[in-house]
Formats: structure tokens, C-alpha cells, sequence
């Protein structure tokens, strides 16, 4: 066997050592990773060293060796994995690269475009149609009382009595602020509220100081079914605020970290903030990886990890009190579209036309029950956080 060439079979997960030994081997002969490009395919990395690696040619997933980015979520320079995702909710198929923390796990992505604004268009989901308030004041008077109800009920009960009930009885909301202390008349600021649909539901549930503000809504002020919406950046808030919703807003910023710590000054003494985020440490996330619907690229800037929350609430000086895991069937059959190159407004799409989707009725109730199972294990794809002050 001397001197005949010999090759090692490397399993993905030990590329970013054969990404750090590259970088070694290339000092040593006076070179940076940058010289050409910062970033090695994983199969030209272990060719370098004379490996072999198990990853499959195509296979759109890299390894760093040097990027000079710092983590959105928690600061670090990340130096991780990078994945090659695609725009897949409007079907450009536009190419973005993210790349892995490995402190805190958020993806984060690298190439951002100078303008985002195309990726924003009229008719984004969150400026869609606002429900109307319930008019008959009876009925209205009905739901605030439900509300209060539901409102005084502990995590523990209302967790269950969620699963069973239709969202008509208990709305999606009631297992989010179940336990916090609120009432009907609590003051309740909406970040990033879009056409203020989740305020026009609660509203409709009861709710009556309620308010919200997008950075991108079209007119300056709108009605949203008895809450007002105004155009207005997050550090132009002002304070006084016994909740502060950012319901899949979070991934979207440039700057979650002061943008947080703006927030929990605005709170009032017992306030909480409450974050819903997609959870790139879930099984979806791991199973269709840069093919996993809620990267969202290039929308979503950072995706945080359950660690990045931590984090990012303690650089708040607040705490993570409750997780809430809340995912459903998009995660699966989304995903599943993408991989099988299906974008999500593709006439094949399930969002488009249920009869010429790959899917069935029989899949989704499926899809379903998968969910539910993954949120009991803490393993869905989308989650809430409280936070509250130490």
C-alpha cells in the first residue's frame, strides 16, 4: 500500500474541522482564504487535504472559512455553516447565502441586498385585508367578557382547552397572553402590525387600547377594525406599554439587538414583550435545510435559535419566562414545495390551487397532526417567547 494514494470518507458534520485545517494549510504557504474566495466548497476543501467527502456533488451547502460578519442575534463573527437558499415566496429564485452563528446557532444572512423593497410588494401577506370589528355591541360586550375569562386562566389549563376548543371560542392569542397579568384594557403596542390584522382580531375579542406601527405601511394612518396603525419606526415609539407584540417581526430586522433593548424601556412595570419567531434548531429546519420555507430569503436577516433569544433578552436586561412552540403545516408542505422547485405562488402551490398541488387533503391533516407532535417536543418550526424585565 506505500505510496499508493488513499482517500477517507468525511461525514458533514466534520467539515468545519477540514474548513479550519484548511485555513491552517493555506497560512502556511503565506495565503489567506480570501485570496480567491471566502468560501470553500466542501468538496474542494477535501480534496485539499487529500479526503474525501461524503456531501453530494451540487449540494448547495458550504463551509466558511473566514466571513468578517458579526452575528445579528448575539454579536460574534460567525464562522459556520453557510447555506445557499433561494427566493421561493415570490419565485425569483434570487440566490442568498446565510451563514450559521456558532455561538448562539441564528442564521444569518450574509449578502443582503441594497434594497429589500422589491422583495416587499403591495400585496405582502401582512398588508392583506383587515376583518371587519363585530358592529352589534352586544356581541361585542360577549367577547370581552369570554376574553377576561380566558385572560385569568393559567398556561396550564388554557394549553389544553386551546387543543380542543375551535379558535372561535379560543383564539390563537388567548395561549400567548394566557397568565401575564392582562386585562381587555390593557395597552397593547403591535410592531411591525402590517395592515393590523391581529389587532383587528383582538379588537373584535375585546380589546379596546390597542395600537400599531410598520415602518413600510403605504398610508400614513389606517383604522384597523378599531385599532389605529401608524407609519412609524420602532425607536420613534413611545413607552407606557403593558405588552409589546413582534409577531414574525424580529427576523426581519437589521438590528434586533437595540432594537429590543428600545423596547423594554417602553414597557411599563409589569409588561412583557412577546416574540414569535421561526426556529432554525427545529426538526424542519434540519430535515429540508436551505430548502426550509421559513428562512424566507432574503425577508428574514437573522432567524434566531432558542440560545439567541436567551441572549438577546439578557443583552435587554429582560428573560425569557415562557416558550411556546406553535408551528403548523406549512412547515411541511411549503418546504416539501420548494425542494420539488414549486415556489410559493407557482399555480401548483397549495397556497394557489389545491387541486393541481402534490398535496391532499389526507397530507395536511397529516401535516397537522406531525405539527402538534413536534410542538409537544419542542421541535416545531415556529415559536413564541415572553420575555419580562429580571
Amino acid at each position: 500500500m506505500t505510496g499508493q494514494p488513499f482517500t477517507l470518507a468525511v461525514p458533514p458534520e466534520l467539515v468545519d474541522a477540514i474548513a479550519d485545517a484548511v485555513a491552517a494549510k493555506l497560512a502556511a504557504n503565506g495565503l489567506t482564504s480570501s485570496a480567491a474566495s471566502p468560501y470553500l466548497d466542501v468538496t474542494a476543501a477535501a480534496g485539499y487535504l487529500g479526503l474525501r467527502s461524503t456531501q453530494t456533488t451540487g449540494d448547495p451547502i458550504l463551509r466558511r472559512v473566514d466571513v468578517d460578519l458579526a452575528c445579528r442575534g448575539c454579536g460574534s463573527t460567525i464562522r459556520g455553516e453557510v447555506l445557499s437558499v433561494r427566493e421561493m415566496m415570490l419565485g425569483t429564485r434570487d440566490t442568498f447565502r446565510y451563514g450559521r452563528c456558532q455561538t448562539c446557532g441564528a442564521l444569518n444572512l450574509i449578502d443582503a441586498p441594497a434594497d429589500l423593497g422589491p422583495y416587499y410588494p403591495q400585496d405582502y401577506y401582512s398588508f392583506g385585508e383587515t376583518p371587519p370589528m363585530a358592529s352589534w355591541p352586544g356581541a361585542r360586550l360577549a367577547k370581552r367578557a369570554r376574553t377576561e375569562v380566558l385572560l385569568r386562566l393559567p398556561p396550564r389549563v388554557i394549553e389544553p382547552l386551546a387543543k380542543r376548543a375551535p379558535e372561535r371560542a379560543v383564539p390563537i392569542f388567548a395561549r400567548w397572553l394566557a397568565g401575564l397579568g392582562l386585562t381587555t384594557r390593557s395597552p397593547i403596542c403591535d410592531i411591525g402590525a402590517g395592515s393590523g390584522s391581529l389587532l383587528a382580531m383582538m379588537a373584535g375579542a375585546g380589546f379596546s387600547c390597542l395600537y400599531g406601527i410598520d415602518a413600510y405601511l403605504p398610508e400614513p394612518r389606517i383604522d384597523a377594525g378599531g385599532a389605529t396603525v401608524e407609519r412609524r419606526d420602532i425607536h420613534e415609539l413611545d413607552g407606557g406599554w403593558d405588552l409589546i407584540i413582534l409577531n414574525h417581526v424580529l427576523e426581519h430586522l437589521d438590528g434586533p439587538r437595540p432594537a429590543l433593548r428600545h423596547l423594554a424601556r417602553l414597557l411599563n412595570d409589569c409588561g412583557h414583550i412577546l416574540v414569535r419567531v421561526p426556529m432554525p434548531d427545529s426538526w424542519a429546519a434540519r430535515e429540508f435545510r436551505e430548502h426550509w420555507a421559513q428562512i424566507d430569503a432574503p425577508r428574514h436577516l437573522m432567524v434566531p435559535t432558542v440560545k439567541t433569544m436567551s441572549l438577546l433578552a439578557d443583552q435587554a436586561g429582560l428573560a425569557v419566562t415562557r416558550t411556546l412552540y406553535d408551528s403548523g403545516q406549512f412547515q411541511f408542505w411549503a418546504s416539501a414545495q420548494y425542494r420539488q422547485d414549486i415556489a410559493l405562488n407557482d399555480p401548483r402551490s397549495w397556497a394557489v390551487d389545491q387541486a393541481a398541488s402534490p398535496f391532499t387533503g389526507a397530507d395536511m391533516a397529516d401535516f397537522e397532526r406531525r405539527a402538534a407532535q413536534l410542538n409537544r417536543q419542542s421541535a416545531g418550526d415556529s415559536a413564541g417567547f415572553i420575555l419580562a424585565r429580571f
